[in-house]
């Protein structure tokens, strides 16, 4: 199904507050800045560019949306189906995506640091303003579904992953310094190159399954360089 024209923000939370349907809409570029999108109906939209920063998408379905580009700091994501989703290159620092299903995803060069510091300076960057937002999260992904996603030279800082589903993922390149991966799954994962310095790797007896995992040239928690 083609998309329609481009709607504009007035027409988003018109659609909105009528509880209809934002599958399939050109929503590219527009700024929804603290929106309630609560459990919305994002499927396939053109959300390229959007700055979506601190909106409520909890339990939103964005299956195949395109992402490509947008501004998601602070943003509420948890439990949201985001499958295919491409989030290539967006903003991310600060967002919520605990429980999130990102199977497939292309999170390729997209900047989730969870530094309190980065996450202020990504925001006065953006024109994001967290008086909205007055509690500063680390990114969050605990428990999240990233099976099969591209995080390729993603920026995972501090990145909470604690039992997060990694498996078959590509996180070559990617900072992951001092991310928390205790208890993730990351069987079979592409970890080539990538930085996991001061990373958690065991925690309460909850550790990475590492399985399989390529590790070619990653720098380790201990700051050793893998063969």
């Amino acid at each position: 199904m083609a998309r329609s024209r481009r709607l504009t923000a007035a027409e988003v939370k018109e659609i909105v507050k009528r509880g209809g349907s934002l599958a399939n809409t050109d929503l590219s570029g527009l700024d929804l800045q603290g929106m309630n999108l609560m459990q919305m109906d994002l499927a396939q939209a053109n959300l390229e560019g959007a700055n979506l920063s601190q909106a409520d998408l909890t339990w939103a379905n964005l299956r195949e949306a395109n992402l490509k580009g947008a501004v998601l700091i602070a943003t509420g994501l948890a439990e949201a189906r985001l499958f295919r989703a491409n989030l290539e290159r967006a903003r991310m620092a600060g967002t919520l995506l605990g429980g999130a299903d990102l199977r497939q995803a292309n999170l390729t060069d997209a900047d989730l640091s969870g530094k309190p510091e980065h996450l202020i300076n990504q925001a006065i960057a953006e024109g994001v303003d967290l008086s909205l937002h007055p509690w500063l999260y680390s990114t969050e992904l605990a428990v999240a579904n990233l099976e099969g996603a591209i995080l390729k030279r993603a920026n995972l800082e501090r990145v909470i992953l604690m039992q997060a589903n990694l498996e078959g993922a590509d996180l070559s390149g990617a900072n992951l310094t001092e991310a928390n991966l205790a208890g993730a799954k990351l069987r079979k994962a592409n970890l080539r190159g990538a930085n996991l310095r001061g990373a958690v790797l065991e925690y309460e007896g909850q550790v990475a399954d590492l399985e399989g995992a390529d590790l070619t040239g990653a720098t380790m928690p201990d700051g050793s360089l893998h063969p």
